[in-house]
């Protein structure tokens, strides 16, 4: 992907009680730069800890953080482009939504009730009125294979069906996102076609 193509809109999700000295914030404002230099743009839910270092990181690589933000909440000082939603709900759908993939660094529940949210909507897309939603991924971005085991276990005793299930890709780490989501703009691309 080169900036020239900005066709892909990633929404990245993750718990906000990260802060600038902990790896997972790290991590989270390199793959910023990184959605940035391959011509991506990124929504984020706008609050602290990944969402701040998304930002920042995209930011400081030159491209324009947006965000969804909930009512009256105040954006973090890194985004530049904010809307407020009328919900809590209204702000996943749309970040689940009008985005090409989502990409989610865990560690909280309420990242948690995100990611089955995106499952569940991207499975039922097209019921919804949305057309090839469920083709686009939705990326787990941690270090660690055996949480990303964990988190699949997890779905399934929720009842979540092997469909759903099998549009998770997982990533250790920026680089290896980025990768899924060169796949995932040429699969979309040819779709298009």
């Amino acid at each position: 992907m080169g900036k020239e193509s900005m066709d892909l809109v990633v929404a990245v999700l993750g718990p906000s009680h990260y802060d600038q000295q902990d790896r997972v914030y790290q991590e989270a404002e390199e793959l910023g730069r990184l959605l940035h230099q391959n011509g991506c743009y990124i929504r984020s839910g706008g609050g602290s800890g990944v969402m701040e270092a998304v930002s920042k990181g995209f930011l400081e690589s030159g491209g324009t953080p947006s965000a969804f933000l909930l009512p009256g909440q105040r954006g973090n000082i890194y985004l530049r482009d904010a809307a407020q939603q009328m919900s809590y709900f209204r702000r996943l759908e749309r970040l689940i939504l009008e985005n090409h993939a989502v990409i989610i660094i865990p560690g909280s529940s309420g990242t948690s009730v995100e990611l089955v949210a995106a499952l569940h909507v991207f499975n039922r897309a097209e019921k919804l009125g949305y057309r090839n939603l469920c083709k686009k991924p939705v990326i787990i971005m941690t270090k660690y294979v055996d949480e990303f085991s964990s988190i699949k276990v997890a779905l399934k005793a929720l009842s979540l069906s092997d469909d759903q299930i099998d549009l998770l890709d997982w990533a250790s780490n920026g680089t290896e996102a980025i990768k899924i989501l060169t796949r995932c703009l040429e699969q979309w691309q040819a779709h298009q076609e």
